[in-house]
């Protein structure tokens, strides 16, 4: 991932223009050089929180920055995420759809809150040459590790409906990201 001179040039304009214009989800704020956006319809996502973060990475592939968000080493993940505690995957398979990911994931919170864990799927889909995503769901309600399995008994399930990263390839080499997560309103808070 190689940082360029502040060339933010045409490529950024058309981001925030395609990101506003956008009509499904509200301008929020701008956290980080990320634009976040909520869904204001509530109505229209059953009463749930829908949030999607945008950003343009300078001179980035997507297997560039997918290649962090995906790892199970703990010193890479808690870069990106310090209050990661543990991220493993309990099992994986392939077939005619792909490759799937079972995994398990532990995160710290703040003082006089458990921990919140996770189990989900997770799929890398290609859909052509310039773009890709990474999406997951919880999967707790249907799926029961196996036995030898250790799930940390002191950390609070907590679930996302799904998270999903979109990468897209501009021609002149940098990556458009879109992370997108639909949660309860009781669920993780993330924003």
């Amino acid at each position: 991932m190689k940082k360029r001179k502040k060339d933010s040039g045409h490529s950024l304009r058309e981001l925030k223009k395609a990101i506003h214009e956008d009509q499904s989800l509200k301008y929020l704020h701008t956290k980080k050089n990320v634009a976040v956006y909520t869904s204001h319809d509530q109505h229209r996502f059953d009463g749930l929180y829908v949030i999607r973060g945008d950003i343009l990475v300078e001179s980035c592939t997507a297997e560039e920055y997918r290649k962090p968000f995906l790892s199970l080493d703990l010193e890479i993940k808690r870069v990106m995420d310090p209050l990661t505690k543990r991220n493993e995957t309990i099992e994986s398979w392939t077939d005619e759809d792909g490759t799937f990911l079972i995994q398990y994931f532990l995160i710290e919170t703040g003082p006089f809150v458990s921990d919140r864990d996770f189990i989900y799927v997770l799929k890398v889909v290609e859909t052509s040459p310039s773009e890709s995503y990474v999406v997951l769901t919880s999967i707790d309600k249907i799926y029961t590790p196996p036995e030898h399995f250790e799930i940390d008994k002191s950390a609070v399930r907590a679930n996302n409906i799904f998270v999903s990263q979109r990468y897209e390839q501009l021609e002149n080499g940098d990556l458009k990201v879109s992370y997108s997560t639909q949660i309860p309103a009781v669920g993780y808070p993330i924003v």
